[in-house]
């Protein structure tokens, strides 16, 4: 477009003047979500915690929310479960997904909350050796080690001598078998134990759950799990994890796994890259995995408007210390040996409404988006009242010593309706592609302006510029916007339409 009438470039150098005049704002790596952080419903220790810890460190409070959340989880270790009544009993756990952009100190706030967990599992592991089961495991991995390097020496030998390998396997049965016992002794004794575990593969996660009380807490400021993009067939324990329902697998480098009702808690701080790879990863989506996960996309660079601390009052500290070493302590109900046993939490009858009335206003939802094609949207909705239930029997751990003993009350229920409001808000977000769309394409048709120096454009322009071929009309006008709203570029009609004007600071 370059026949503009003398009007059209008056009109052009007064847009581009007045945008000099203004500084351009960094561009958002994470979409904003217009959710409303329901923090003033947690217990007044939480709350204080949540916000003291985020100011002194530097985040968001949203970011410390969702370490609380998953602490509280972990430490309960897969030992209870709340029943809402006969038909509905879910497990109180939940996987956490947190979206924050570099510079967002997502390591000093996980050190902070993993601190403890850090602390009582050094001191469960010193126990350990003194009290010589180190010992006891090292001397059977120990033979175990000689007895195959001998196995695998005399399978050779058995070998050349019959010229098959099956034959001199079968020579060599009760030998395979001793071993094979001998292996099942060695993962029978009592492990190192653990309380977190690193990013691991879904069958490590699996024999580690199996050698530490079938309960494992994953709390680590990389997304590796997550990053393997796991295919269906691979997440199985996962989705069982969740619910504590049996798991069993059998593979070659592991062995045979039993568990009776595994638990993992798990929340990772990833890039937005790695966020997004998740939500667009159809085949986990799918599988059901996604929708169980509560996702968090934590505000890119605004402001924080929380009381300002330069560090974590102690009382507070100490109370979150004594929080997580509590539920830790907590031991299961009598069982019979072997039977693993869960504490089941009851509801008022007060909560008992509460949660109807969010049931009901879940259905609504429901039903309101059913036509918008968003699947794994709807899925993380028909799980959005369990998940409420969830995160108000974390809210009933953070207020009571022996949580057992008092059913959640209404009060709890309905912080944890309001805070699955609030993910909810987050999931639309994350369900939803397009809503990544000015994000992602924002940077493209920036880095094509820096190249080529462009005083003015049209919206084809820049869709041929970044390459029409694999970019939308949608997507390219979704990028202006962003573009618009931090002062690079601002949009303005002549006389041949509508022509976006270069803010000359752009660098």
């Amino acid at each position: 477009m370059t026949d503009f009438t003398p009007a059209d470039i008056q009109i052009l150098d007064a847009v581009r003047y007045q945008l000099s005049q203004h500084p351009v704002y960094q561009l958002p790596q994470s979409p904003a979500v217009q959710a409303p952080l329901p923090i003033h419903l947690l217990p007044q220790s939480a709350r204080d915690l949540v916000t003291s810890s985020a100011s002194a460190i530097g985040v968001h409070p949203e970011i410390a929310l969702a370490c609380l959340f998953a602490a509280v989880f972990i430490a309960a270790r897969g030992n209870y479960r709340v029943r809402v009544n006969d038909h509905h009993m879910e497990a109180l756990t939940e996987y956490v997904l947190v979206s924050a952009p570099s510079g967002q100190r997502k390591s000093a706030i996980l050190e902070f909350y993993r601190a403890v967990f850090i602390t009582v599992q050094a001191e469960m592991q010193a126990a350990y050796v003194e009290n010589g089961l180190a010992n006891d495991r090292n001397i059977l991995h120990a033979a175990l080690k000689k007895a195959e390097a001998a196995l695998a020496d005399r399978l050779q030998k058995k070998t050349a001598e019959l010229g098959a390998v099956d034959l001199a396997r079968m020579a060599l049965k009760e030998d395979m078998n001793a071993i094979e016992n001998l292996r099942k002794s060695a993962r029978d004794c009592r492990s190192l134990p653990r309380l977190l575990v690193d990013t691991s593969t879904p069958e490590a996660l699996a024999f580690e759950m199996a050698v530490q009380s079938e309960a494992i807490g994953i709390f680590e400021a990389e997304g590796g799990i997550w990053k393997n993009r796991l295919p269906s067939s691979r997440d199985d324990i996962l989705l069982k994890a969740y619910t504590g329902e049996p798991f069993a697998s059998d593979t070659r480098t592991q062995g045979a796994v039993r568990l009776q009702a595994p638990i993992a808690a798990i929340c990772n701080l990833v890039q937005p890259n790695v966020f997004n790879a998740v939500y667009t990863n159809a085949d986990l989506v799918e599988h059901g995995l996604v929708p169980r996960v509560l996702p968090l996309i934590a505000p890119s660079w605004t402001p924080l408007e929380i009381p300002l601390f330069t560090e974590v009052p102690a009382g507070l500290a100490e109370w979150y210390d004594k929080l997580i070493r509590t539920l830790l302590k907590i031991q299961r109900p009598a069982g019979q040996d072997g039977v693993r046993t869960i504490h089941t939490l009851t509801v008022s009858n007060e909560a008992k409404a509460e949660f109807d009335r969010f049931s009901h206003y879940c259905r609504g939802i429901t039903v309101e988006r059913a036509q918008d094609g968003i699947g794994g949207y709807q899925a993380f909705i028909s799980k959005l009242a369990g998940h409420a239930v969830r995160l108000a029997g974390a809210v009933h751990l953070m207020k009571h010593p022996i949580p057992q003993n008092h059913q959640i009350d209404a009060e709890s229920m309905q912080c944890g309706t309001a805070f699955a409001e609030y993910f909810r808000l987050h999931a639309t977000v994350a369900f939803d592609e397009s809503a990544r769309d000015g994000i992602s394409h924002a940077p493209l048709i920036l880095d094509w302006l820096r190249r080529h120096r462009l005083p003015h454009f049209t919206e084809r322009q820049a869709q041929r510029g970044i390459g029409s071929g694999r970019h939308k009309v949608a997507q390219v006008r979704a990028g202006l916007d962003v573009l618009c709203r931090h002062n690079y570029v601002h949009g303005t009609y002549i006389s041949k339409g509508l022509v976006y004007v270069t803010n000359p600071n752009i660098g």
